[in-house]
């Protein structure tokens, strides 16, 4: 496993529910999910996130990789936008 070094956080790509109501959107027309789960932790000192934190991040932030068909980013904690209650998800 990648572990970030730094003020970085490794990332974990959640998958998008596909919903079937009505309009059929092409794939082009979607948008990509933004919804992320907190992996692994670099520097944890001021760190604003924990292990296991549903978040928002920036749409064009950090470095995508893949491991093992699962789409990963790491990303600075900056461009961490919010923190996601899971209840109003």
């Amino acid at each position: 496993m990648i572990r970030p070094i730094g003020k970085r956080v490794l990332l974990r790509r959640l998958q998008e529910e596909t919903i079937q109501k009505g309009i059929i959107l092409p794939d082009a027309a979607k948008k990509k999910q933004d919804r992320m789960e907190v992996v692994d932790i670099g520097d944890m000192d001021d760190c604003p996130v924990m292990s296991e934190d549903i978040v928002l991040l920036n749409p064009y932030s950090g470095q995508e990789i893949t491991i093992d068909d699962q789409v990963y980013v790491i990303a600075k904690y900056e461009d961490i936008i919010a923190v996601v209650n899971e209840k109003l998800v």
